[in-house]
């Protein structure tokens, strides 16, 4: 894609994103049902961000890491200045990461940025600097969110387990690295549907992707 056209693709998703983030913060079961849309419309599901074929504007899962971005495009971020201990530094919000777990997405779209701090002055030089000699842009990895109400940043996970109702158990469950598309896909349609994700109901999953193992055999 041309990068005019990965610009307009990356504006319309802030723009969805910023109507939508209130009702995705009230409405656990709508925001699931969104991250699994996300991973249905995968074209390249659960790969890193450096292992695609192409970068677009749209929104990717992968289960790897929180959150990535690639530096290929500035209308992806935005600086502010966010505390920390007290003190106020740049920080950097990521408007529209490349790819995000679960927890990534459920922050992303109820108005919880992935986000890191950093000393440069501008988005411009920050994306200068980390593409620096680079045949490629960067893929940039976050591991924490901005809270807009305190203008802090917090953990990815907390606040994903929070968003969809998740108890600490199943949120790590649901969370790992380890979770295929399959058993990602399960478990979001059954909080879309029920309203939360049980210990039985991941037993249930385990269970019928081990039986759809063995028939592959």
């Amino acid at each position: 894609m041309r990068k005019t056209e990965i610009t307009k693709a990356i504006k319309k998703f802030i723009a969805q994103r910023k109507a939508n983030e209130k009702k995705f913060r009230k409405d656990h079961q709508a925001l699931a049902t969104e991250i699994a849309t996300i991973i249905r419309m995968d074209d390249e599901p659960n790969k890193p961000s450096e292992m695609r074929g192409h970068i677009d504007g749209k929104p990717h899962w992968y289960q790897g890491d929180w959150g990535g971005v690639t530096l290929d495009n500035e209308n992806r971020l935005t600086m502010i200045k966010g505390k920390e201990y007290g003190t106020v530094r740049n920080t950097i919000l990521v408007e529209c990461p490349t790819t995000a777990c679960v927890a990534g997405w459920a922050a992303t779209l109820a108005g919880y940025p992935l986000c890191f701090k950093t000393y440069d002055t501008s988005i411009e030089e920050f994306v200068k600097y980390h593409n620096e000699d680079r045949e490629e842009p960067e893929v940039y990895t976050a591991s924490e969110c901005y809270d807009p109400d305190t203008g802090y940043q917090g953990s990815v996970m907390r606040r994903g387990r929070e968003l969809l109702n998740l108890t600490e158990w199943t949120a790590d469950w649901l969370f790992s690295s380890d979770r295929n598309k399959a058993e990602v896909l399960k478990a979001l349609d059954i909080i879309a549907e029920t309203g939360a994700l049980t210990e039985t109901d991941i037993d249930n999953i385990v269970v019928a992707a081990k039986e759809l193992e063995d028939a592959e055999v």
